[in-house]
C-alpha cells in the first residue's frame, strides 16, 4: 500500500514548484523544506510551522487522519 505524501500534496495545491519556495514562505530551511516534499521525518518544530503555513492540524498533515481538523486538533491531540 503507498502511503499518501501529505506534505507534496499540500506544496502542489499551493502552487509551491520548489523547496526553496517552501522554505521561505513556511519559514523552514530549505533541508526541512526537502524532507517536507521527500517524505521524512520531520521535527516538532518543523511540523509547528507547516501546520501553521498551510492550516491543517498535525493529524492531517501527518496522515493519521483524513479530516482537517485546523485549528482544533493541533499538536496537543497529536502527543508529538
Amino acid at each position: 500500500m503507498k502511503s499518501i505524501n501529505r506534505g507534496l500534496i499540500l506544496c502542489m495545491k499551493h502552487n509551491i514548484e520548489s523547496a526553496e519556495e517552501l522554505a521561505a514562505k513556511a519559514n523552514i530551511s530549505v533541508d526541512s523544506a526537502a524532507r517536507v516534499i521527500n517524505q521524512q521525518e520531520l521535527s516538532i518544530d518543523e511540523i509547528k510551522a507547516l501546520c501553521l503555513y498551510f492550516k491543517v492540524s498535525a493529524p492531517y498533515l501527518m496522515c493519521i487522519t483524513e479530516r482537517n481538523n485546523y485549528p482544533e486538533l493541533q499538536l496537543d491531540y497529536a502527543n508529538i
